[in-house]
């Protein structure tokens, strides 16, 4: 109910301001010799008023194995764009994110950078995004230090549209590490949606990160495929 007064409000304030949220629900819960629960739920909202983008996502998942707590991750993400021309623009956001069985209590990511669009037509888009990142990380270990990292980022977004409403994405990120050149980061996502309704799909996603030098005792490999409903407007 409040997104749909925070909608209004914006309309209100500004006719030719375009609103748009693609909310993300999955579940997964088995019984049994399995015992399995499982929660993932996204919502990522775009504001568009003349050249300047607002976005605003956040996410959340969450499991559990015979009543025990086996996973558990969340991020936020605040981003701002201004266009300066029909192909290029500015960025600049901030991040915060934790993934206790990844060892992270809390990360805090502050963004800067260039995005410029590579294909626009009807059917295809691609996005580059290029800057710096300034990274502050602390563990679920009190005893080990804080991190404050100087990065990179590159981050590439493409979107194909196989029918009129059901689409192919694919995200790439590599971070390096600029104070730390063995710390880099890779993740990858790519996702198919299938329509059932104007506003209803089906999504099916893959998101695999990769962190060349992690905190000690932690892998460098984490995946996660979920399937679930999606919800556009």
């Amino acid at each position: 109910m409040f997104k749909i007064y925070l909608i209004f409000l914006f309309i209100s304030l500004n006719s030719y301001a375009q609103f748009k949220s693609d909310d993300e629900v999955n579940l997964v819960s088995t019984g049994g010799n399995t015992d399995l629960k499982s929660y993932n739920i996204g919502s990522k909202n775009q504001y568009k008023v003349d050249k300047s983008i607002y976005f605003l996502s956040a996410k959340y998942t969450y499991g559990e194995s015979f009543n025990v707590r086996s996973v558990e991750a969340w991020n936020i993400d605040l981003k701002f764009e201004r266009k300066l021309k029909e192909t290029l623009g500015i960025y600049i956001g901030q991040n915060m994110e934790s993934d206790r069985f990844s060892g992270i209590s809390r990360s805090y990511n502050s963004d800067l950078g260039l995005n410029y669009t590579l294909l626009h037509s009807e059917r295809k888009k691609i996005d580059l995004q290029a800057g710096y990142r300034y990274t502050i990380e602390k563990a679920v270990d009190e005893s080990l230090a804080k991190l404050k990292d100087s990065k990179g980022r590159i981050n590439v977004n493409s979107e194909f549209l196989i029918s009129e409403k059901n689409k192919v994405e694919l995200n790439i990120e590599y971070l390096p590490n600029f104070t730390n050149s063995e710390d880099y980061l890779i993740n990858f996502e790519p996702s198919l949606s299938a329509s059932l309704s104007n506003i209803f799909s089906l999504k099916v996603g893959y998101v695999w990160k990769y962190d060349n030098e992690p905190i000690p005792g932690k892998g460098k490999h984490n995946y996660t495929f979920t399937t679930g409903l999606l919800a556009s407007f």
